[in-house]
């Protein structure tokens, strides 16, 4: 099951900004930032080069900022915040790898981490790392097809992670004019059969359960694309 599906809740929504970069300029400038964090800590034993490659760089990246502190790098830390998204990735069957480098059409370098929000997460929420305007590393987290219970007054509940899921699911069945089940089963049927009609979802809602949702990379990339703006 997928869920949501409904592009005008999403696309053209939340625009951020950033500018055209080819993959070795992108390269180029992940090393600088990594030279920042290898310089402050020196904590790796084997140093990256210069011509390191991308997901070496980011991985090094990642472990200096869960390890050590997000000095230099606020801006990405904020963005990290939003829903709980990060670098933090685990191994899960069926996702086109963990990480992935790629440049749209119209131009917009990043990379895509599908990363895991907590140790009881069952499935990965996908996010990606760019560099804006200004130079910094900044993330974004695509709603379109991702597996994020959006809530338009608190951006809340990632995907088996955290946040106020009681009071976020407690907020859709008064809504709707619906009693929770006491049944796990049935509640979950219901809580995934009102979201879906509220955000969009394909597939049939029949004995539903977390497990069952699936992200769609087609429709986060229409997210990705239609809220990127090149300046």
């Amino acid at each position: 099951m997928k869920i949501n599906t409904d592009k005008t809740k999403f696309l053209t929504k939340r625009t951020f900004t950033t500018t055209k970069i080819t993959k070795e300029e992108f390269r180029i400038k992940l090393y600088a930032k990594y030279e920042i964090l290898y310089d402050k800590y020196k904590g790796s034993e084997l140093k990256c080069t210069n011509k390191s490659s991308v997901i070496e760089l980011i991985c090094e990246i990642g472990d200096y900022l869960q390890n050590e502190s997000y000095e230099h790098f606020e801006k990405l830390e904020n963005d990290f915040n939003i829903v709980g998204m990060g670098f933090c990735m685990m191994n899960y069957d069926g996702y086109p790898g963990q990480l992935e480098f790629k440049t749209l059409d119209n131009g917009f370098t990043y990379i895509g981490i599908y990363s895991s929000v907590g140790d009881d997460a069952v499935a990965p929420i996908y996010n990606i790392i760019y560099f804006d305007e200004n130079g910094d590393l900044r993330a974004y987290c695509p709603y379109c097809g991702n597996l994020v219970f959006f809530d338009a007054g608190v951006q809340m509940c990632v995907y088996g992670g955290y946040a106020d899921e009681e009071e976020f699911t407690q907020k859709l069945f008064e809504e709707f004019g619906k009693t929770e089940p006491s049944d796990s089963i049935k509640y979950v049927e219901l809580f995934l059969k009102l979201y879906g009609e509220k955000y969009g979802y394909i597939g049939e809602i029949d004995n539903a359960c977390f497990e069952n949702l699936e992200v769609d990379t087609d429709l986060m990339e229409e997210d990705i694309t239609s809220n990127v703006i090149l300046i």
